[in-house]
């Protein structure tokens, strides 16, 4: 009885598998559908996060622009700012690159800072994998100048203010919001395309 259920442990961990570190994502995971419906559902996951950023949350999309109590808001670039730099169905493959702007309000000027990134959706019958990685920041202005760029960093590696301008405190909330902006879309692709795909003759 013990060897069946430490085999079924050893199953499950083969089929199911997600990291984080270093603002990367990684998660692969099974799905009861063909690579085609995999395909079809992800370019539709795709159209529907990816678009014009909004004054709403909507539901940990990317599309998202907040004003939180700390003064500290998030917006979704333009559509144009997202791009699928590939998009290979026979390989199972489609590459998204995007952007994202941080605003944070700090000694009575908006400090902006933008990050870039790629999503690569892989796919094969009955599985799917998600990678989010390349996450760099890519502008960085205060007032009307340009500002120090910070990559991604944690409360080890963080800069300190004499090299950004901008108080580790701060800079550890802007890293947060980054991190869950990101997760956010691992976690809504997941759950995106674990739902039913819609049947053509459900219209």
């Amino acid at each position: 009885m013990k060897k069946i259920i430490l085999l079924n442990a050893v199953v499950l961990m083969s089929v199911v598998g997600f990291s984080q570190t270093n603002f990367k994502w990684e998660k692969v995971d099974s799905v009861a559908k063909t690579k085609a419906q995999i395909y079809s559902d992800t370019k539709m996951f795709i159209a529907g996060t990816w678009v014009t950023a909004s004054t709403e949350t909507n539901g940990g999309a990317v599309a998202v622009q907040i004003i939180t109590g700390n003064g500290q808001g998030t917006q979704n670039q333009p559509p144009d700012k997202h791009t699928i730099q590939n998009d290979d169905k026979e390989a199972g493959s489609i590459l998204v690159s995007g952007e994202m702007e941080f605003n944070s309000f700090f000694t009575m000027n908006w400090h902006k800072y933008r990050y870039s990134y790629t999503v690569n959706f892989l796919m094969k019958e009955g599985k799917y994998k998600v990678v989010i990685d390349n996450v760099h920041c890519i502008y960085a202005h205060c007032a009307n100048y340009d500002w120090p760029l910070i990559e991604p960093c944690d409360e080890s590696n963080c800069p300190k203010y004499g090299k950004t301008g901008f108080p580790v405190e701060r800079l550890l909330e802007l890293m947060g919001t980054l991190k869950g902006n990101l997760q956010g879309i691992v976690d809504n692709y997941d759950a995106y395309i674990k739902k039913p795909s819609v049947s053509k003759d459900d219209w």
